[in-house]
């Protein structure tokens, strides 16, 4: 194969004249780019070469482009896997977390509940004492005495009200129905005390007293008594109150 440049074709920029020696032989022309012109009396096949290692590296980067994104699908679920698995565990532990409060505050509730139900029980025994021979007195008739009107003389009355007192500063730390019922049972204690008319304080004073004045006077304490009891029953330990 030869190529030549006929006269009538002066060599321009990108293009070669291909010559065959003779009929029927064949020559390869390998062309990087152009144009390819052939006579009416040659036959031409002509193949695109070149073009294997684009589809090549095409299929490689396509590949690369999926396994990269098979990976952080992979990756991302993982990740969201142990997320989820470290929201349950912290989910797990505020729960342990509030249940041991829980349980802590119910136990202390509970010693509260207890140390106030002690201290009333103690005090309904007290005002028990007052309130029977006033009962007793009453079913036979009898004209109210000096203590039937009045607590204020009382030697134990102090003790009660401190007891009271005490009750009514731990009832915010106890259950919501010994709350109650201490704080009705100190009402109703200082309404039997007082205010109202001055009590007799002596049996000279009650003497003086209009009859119906001191019976009244005993009503009000009589009747104020019994309902403090029933309060204070209910501040005391289910098991106790009984007693």
């Amino acid at each position: 194969m030869f190529v030549q440049q006929p006269a009538q074709h002066r060599q321009q920029a990108n293009t070669a004249y291909v010559a065959l020696p003779k009929a029927g032989d064949t020559v390869t022309v390998r062309v990087a780019s152009g144009t390819v012109q052939v006579g009416d009396t040659l036959h031409a096949v002509v193949r695109q070469t070149g073009g294997e290692a684009y589809v090549v590296a095409s299929l490689v980067l396509t590949v690369v482009l999926v396994g990269v994104t098979i990976w952080a699908q992979r990756q991302i679920n993982r990740l969201q896997t142990t997320n989820n698995n470290l929201q349950a565990e912290h989910a797990k532990l505020q729960r342990d977390v509030n249940q041991r409060e829980a349980e802590r505050d119910e136990e202390h509730e509970r010693a509260v509940d207890a140390a106030v139900g002690a201290e009333a029980y103690v005090v309904r025994r007290t005002i028990r004492a007052w309130v029977i021979p006033i009962q007793y007195g009453r079913a036979l008739g009898v004209p109210p005495t000096v203590e039937a009107v009045a607590i204020v003389g009382r030697q134990d009355s102090a003790t009660v009200e401190e007891r009271l007192q005490r009750m009514v500063a731990d009832a915010p730390r106890a259950s919501r129905d010994i709350q109650t019922a201490v704080r009705e049972a100190y009402v109703l204690y200082y309404k039997a005390k007082g205010p109202g008319p001055k009590p007799p304080e002596n049996l000279a004073d009650l003497q003086a007293t209009p009859t119906h004045v001191a019976r009244a006077q005993e009503d009000e304490v009589f009747g104020n008594l019994l309902a403090c009891i029933e309060r204070l029953t209910a501040a005391i330990d289910p098991e106790l109150r009984d007693n």
